[in-house]
């Protein structure tokens, strides 16, 4: 249909990704929890800092820093109706009553400098985001222009992703090559596929 949603399209399809249309973010991936998990076994201090999660789909990095004492948490993804439709009530329904400023932007990362114009954030989180090379530069564009300048940006992700060619490696080589950030892996999570 002519007025049909991007989900809808990615639903009809059956897929996760279509470039440009649907970036994935109805799905809870394991990165997102393997984040959470990280955020708990540090004992991440949120209290009274300024957070941004990137690609938050259902959010659960963001919502941990909610619950944490964050001073303001913005989840972004790239549909308005991921934000809409699992992010925003999925955010409702897991922090309660809190102070903290909840702001929800949908977008692709080259819009975030102008629409937070001067916000710099403590943390920026993001789970399953360096999928795709190709979404290398923006994003690194938007995490140069948003981070404090004593944040830190946490980003958990795969070795390597089948079908689309980005992963951590790449990611890293791309940082370097392009000497914007230092990196360095924090945790290394081993599972592999079991078959029977």
């Amino acid at each position: 249909q002519e007025n049909q949603s991007d989900i809808s399209q990615a639903l009809n399809q059956q897929s996760d990704l279509i470039e440009g249309i649907y970036e994935g973010g109805l799905t809870i991936w394991e990165c997102g929890i393997d984040l959470v998990n990280y955020l708990i076994s540090q004992q991440g201090d949120f209290n009274g800092k300024n957070v941004l999660e990137l690609g938050c789909g259902g959010g659960l990095p963001g919502i941990y820093s909610v619950v944490n004492g964050a001073k303001s948490v913005h989840f972004q993804d790239y549909n308005s109706e991921v934000i809409k439709e699992f992010t925003i009530p999925n955010v409702q329904l897991n922090i309660e009553e809190r102070k903290c400023e909840c702001r929800y932007i949908a977008g692709d990362w080259n819009t975030l400098p102008t629409v937070l114009i001067q916000t710099k954030y403590d943390y920026i989180l993001s789970a399953e985001t360096i999928y795709n090379p190709n979404h290398y530069t923006q994003l690194v564009s938007a995490l140069n222009s948003l981070l404090h300048p004593q944040g830190q940006i946490l980003i958990s992700a795969k070795s390597y992703y089948f079908g689309v060619g980005g992963g951590t490696r790449l990611f890293e080589s791309f940082l370097q090559e392009n000497g914007v950030f230092s990196s360095e892996v924090v945790h290394v999570i081993e599972a592999g596929i079991i078959f029977t």
